[in-house]
């Protein structure tokens, strides 16, 4: 896909919204630069959509400890049980 350009802003302002922005520019920083002859439009998004998954469920979020979402949740999930067993007669 030669000469393709990202669009992320939608003719909106790019600076109103920072975690957008900040979240836009991971994309294009890990993703487009070593993407920009995909074959084909699918290979693009197809890119992306795995670039996705490890963003929102693999990778370290300072937001939340410096600690991936998935663990959070997982730790989380093993405390409420724990909790659970431990409250039952």
């Amino acid at each position: 896909m030669n000469g393709a350009i990202f669009h992320s802003d939608h003719g909106t302002r790019h600076n109103a919204k920072a975690f957008a922005e900040s979240f836009f520019t991971s994309l294009e920083r890990e993703i487009l630069p070593g993407r920009r002859d995909s074959p084909t439009a699918r290979a693009a998004r197809l890119a992306v959509f795995r670039w996705l998954g490890c963003h929102n469920h693999q990778r370290r979020h300072s937001a939340i400890g410096h600690v991936a979402p998935a663990v959070l949740e997982l730790d989380q999930w093993c405390h409420q049980l724990s909790a659970a067993a431990s409250s039952s007669p």
